[in-house]
């Protein structure tokens, strides 16, 4: 898997600087490689979804997301978190969210979020649903009285 993570960034990088599709057919081809391969050894995320299927969590309740935050431009470290996450939606066949991380309105802007949606959909995957953490905080508000009325919290 590690080996997988590195090409398929090294090839996102090797494509930011030399525009050359050969840099994306690596990284795809480094994506099949890794679903074709009969032996996987588990990561730790892997090894805590095994962990909950086999004590009985259903399969088709799982869900996934990647989580930017829209204050810039996507980067290398993102390119991981892509793989990663819409990797475990491909391999357990469940959706992946596109979460945005919208909590500081202030360095936010509609054109990062843009960029990023582009900049997915050009790395070949597609999202199920697009959420934003600003669409749960009045839940969240109300989560933290109750906590707090139950001096689960203060």
């Amino acid at each position: 898997m590690f080996l997988v993570d590195f090409i398929c960034i090294l090839s996102i990088f090797l494509f930011a600087c030399l525009r050359s599709e050969v840099c994306l057919n690596l990284c795809i081809f480094a994506l099949q490689f890794e679903i074709m391969s009969e032996e996987k050894a588990l990561n730790f995320i892997e090894q805590i979804i095994e962990e909950d299927l086999k004590n009985g969590f259903p399969k088709e309740k799982l869900r996934f997301r990647f989580p930017p935050e829209p204050n810039g431009y996507l980067h290398v470290g993102h390119a991981s978190a892509i793989c990663l996450n819409f990797g475990l939606g491909i391999d357990y066949q469940a959706p992946v969210n596109l979460r945005f991380d919208d909590t500081n309105p202030a360095k936010e802007e509609q054109e990062f979020v843009d960029a990023i949606k582009r900049d997915v959909s050009w790395l070949g995957f597609q999202w199920a649903e697009e959420r934003y953490a600003s669409d749960y905080f009045q839940q969240l508000y109300d989560w933290a009285v109750e906590f707090i009325k139950k001096d689960k919290a203060y």
